[in-house]
C-alpha cells in the first residue's frame, strides 16, 4: 500500500542554475542532465566510513530475502515501483522517491508490479562491517533481484553532521561538466557509456562499472562516447557546505569563470526536487 503523501512541493533543481543565468556556457558543449539529486542528513560522532553504493534491478515478482545491513542504508528508486516490507508494514515507492533503512532493522524489498524496477542504494559502514546479512531461517524468494553495479571505498574521518547525497547524472554525447570541486568526498560509478574525468594528475577514462574516487580535488567530466552516458555518485557533503563549486582549470585559462560561484541546494528535503512529508 502506497503511503499517503502530504505537502508535496516540486521545484526546479538548483544545480547549474547559476551557470544558465550567467550565460557562461553559451559557447560551451551541452551540460549534463541531473536526473536525481537526493539528500539524507546524517548525525553521528565523527567517524571513518566505508561507503558502498550499488544498483539493484528487480524483475516483476523479484524480492530480496529478509535481511538487515551492517550500517544505515539510503535508497532512491530510479525506475518502476519497489515495495518495502518491515514486519506487517508495507510501503511502495516510485521513481525519484526515497527511503532510509536503519542498521540492524529486518526488512525486505520487492517488485509487485508488471514492469522492471531499479534502485540505487548507498550504505554507510564502519570499516569491516557486513554490507548485508540474510535473516536465518527465512525462506528464499523464488525470484531474486540482481546487482548490476557495486562499488565501495573507505573515506577518512567525517564530521559529526553531513548530508549523504545521491546524484544520478545523464550525459548526451559530448556533454561536459566544467572544472569543479565538491563539499565532501564521493564515489562515482559509470553505469552507461564512456566518461573521461580530467584531474590535475591526468585523465581517467571509465566505462560501465568503472569508478572514480572524488577526494575533493578539482576535476571535470565529459562524455567521450558516441552514445548517452550515466554516472551515479554518493557524496558525503559536510553540513552547510556547497555540493559543487566551479573553479578555474588548473594550469590553464579558465574554461568557466570562477565567479560563476557556488551552487548550494536547499538544506532540507531532497535537494529541492521533491519535498514530501509522508
Amino acid at each position: 500500500m502506497r503511503p499517503t503523501k502530504k505537502a508535496c512541493l516540486i521545484v526546479l533543481p538548483l544545480l547549474f542554475l547559476a551557470i544558465a543565468a550567467s550565460g557562461a556556457l553559451a559557447q560551451q558543449p551541452p551540460g549534463p542532465h541531473f536526473r536525481y539529486v537526493r539528500m539524507f542528513p546524517v548525525s553521528a560522532p565523527p567517524a571513518q566510513y566505508e561507503v558502498v553504493h550499488l544498483i539493484l534491478d528487480f524483475a516483476p515478482g523479484a524480492w530480496t530475502p529478509e535481511h538487515f545491513h551492517g550500517g544505515d542504508a539510503f535508497v532512491t528508486v530510479l525506475e518502476g515501483e519497489v515495495t518495502r516490507r518491515e514486519g506487517d508494514k508495507e510501503d511502495a515507492y516510485g521513481p525519484g522517491e526515497t527511503f532510509r533503512e536503519a542498521a540492524g532493522v529486518h526488512h525486505a524489498a520487492g517488485n509487485e508490479g508488471t514492469a522492471n524496477a531499479r534502485v540505487m542504494a548507498s550504505i554507510l559502514l564502519s570499516p569491516g562491517a557486513p554490507v548485508t546479512v540474510n535473516v536465518p531461517g527465512k525462506p528464499a524468494p523464488a525470484i531474486l533481484p540482481t546487482s548490476s553495479f557495486l562499488s565501495r571505498t573507505t573515506f577518512g574521518t567525517q564530521p559529526a553532521e553531513f548530508n549523504l547525497t545521491q546524484v544520478v547524472v545523464d550525459f548526451v554525447p559530448g556533454a561536459y561538466i566544467p572544472w569543479h570541486v565538491h563539499g565532501g568526498p564521493g564515489i562515482a560509478t559509470v553505469i552507461q557509456g564512456d566518461i573521461i574525468f580530467d584531474t590535475p594528475g591526468g585523465e581517467q577514462r571509465r566505462g560501465p562499472g568503472g569508478i572514480f574516487i572524488d577526494a575533493t580535488a578539482p576535476h571535470d567530466a565529459r562524455n567521450v562516447g558516441s552514445g548517452n552516458a550515466t554516472v551515479i555518485v554518493t557524496f558525503l557533503i559536510k553540513k552547510g557546505a556547497p555540493v559543487t563549486t566551479f573553479v578555474d582549470a588548473p594550469g590553464q585559462a579558465a574554461r568557466l569563470p570562477a565567479s560563476t560561484g557556488v551552487i548550494t541546494p536547499p538544506s532540507t528535503g531532497d535537494a529541492g526536487l521533491l519535498l514530501c512529508a509522508r
